[in-house]
């Protein structure tokens, strides 16, 4: 249990030690431990905890290790440190820390834990300290929480693009494979059937149209949901970065949290290009199966033209 004699931010200790202020209220933890907090303090309501050996990295999935000889069993994917930046930023500096305790003194206050690390072979009780951060709410300017555009709840909540974009993209893809699968199995399918027909003398033109329409059917069902799709998603990544634009220009926020946006933009943005140039490819293929429908229109209207005055002039003939 992590604990502190002092109180380096206004918002939060963790102590086992009796804290007599009238402003403080207290929460029973393990161990005799209380954690003290204050609703009269100037800073932001705190909405998250954090323990990690070094700071906290800006990618929320990589851990910042100072124990470069951890014990083999702890070792993890994690314990490579604060590797990614976001603008030359590699640690989120909207945390504050507000206690510290090295590995040796957590296990020294928690006797419990003796046994357990006596029986790890190798085992070194190291002074590298676990740190406890705390995080506020995101600083963000009245007027902007004001703005219709730019609410922070509205954000959050609403526009959260990157989970929606998400299941758009997974819905996209899913049609792209059963597009690719189906058609793709059909097509030879009906290939392969033309040419036994072929080669065996028979003809089966009522059979034929109804594959052929079944086919272009199908194939028009995917083009339009594939469309719909990918236009979906490019709406989804304007309107983010239309807020973006509008963060950007009127200072709404930190520094951090505003790069984060910024990155957030441009990882979209590339998205957006990437679905710009499926969209062009899909239009590609509804324009030539419109083209394919009118030809076939034009050609069936030509053919059953040429029916009524070949049975036209049947009836001259025979009457």
């Amino acid at each position: 249990m992590l604990s502190s004699n002092d109180c380096p931010i206004d918002d939060i200790i963790i102590t086992n030690q009796p804290l007599n202020d009238i402003k403080y209220k207290s929460r029973e933890l393990a161990d005799d431990y209380k954690i003290y907090f204050t609703s009269q303090a100037y800073s932001l309501p705190i909405v998250d905890f954090r323990l990690t050996e070094g700071q906290v990295c800006i990618f929320p999935s990589q851990f910042d290790s100072t124990d470069q000889n951890a014990y083999p069993l702890l070792r993890t994917w994690r314990n490579d440190g604060c590797k990614d930046s976001i603008k030359d930023i590699q640690y989120d500096n909207r945390w504050n820390q507000t206690t510290s305790r090295t590995h040796k003194q957590v296990i020294d206050d928690n006797p419990e834990f003796e046994e357990t690390v006596s029986d790890l072979q190798g085992f070194v009780r190291s002074d590298t300290p676990w740190n406890l951060f705390i995080h506020t709410y995101v600083d963000w300017k009245l007027e902007c929480q004001n703005s219709e555009i730019a609410k922070m709840n509205r954000i959050a909540e609403d526009n959260n693009p990157i989970n929606t974009l998400a299941n758009v993209q997974l819905i996209y893809m899913i049609i792209t494979f059963l597009s690719l699968l189906i058609i793709g199995l059909i097509s030879p399918g009906f290939v392969i059937y033309k040419q036994v027909l072929s080669l065996i003398g028979r003809q089966e033109v009522d059979q034929d149209i109804i594959a052929s329409n079944g086919m272009r059917l199908i194939a028009a069902i995917f083009i339009v949901l594939k469309l719909s799709f990918l236009v979906s998603a490019m709406v989804i990544i304007k309107n983010f970065t239309s807020i973006v634009d509008y963060v950007e220009k009127n200072n709404c926020t930190d520094e951090t949290t505003l790069a984060i946006f910024l990155f957030l933009r441009g990882v979209l943005l590339d998205a957006y290009n990437q679905n710009l140039f499926g969209l062009i490819t899909v239009s590609i293929m509804a324009a030539f199966e419109i083209i394919a429908i009118i030809i076939l229109v034009i050609l069936s209207c030509v053919v059953k033209k040429k029916n009524k005055n070949k049975e036209a002039n049947m009836f001259v003939k025979y009457k």
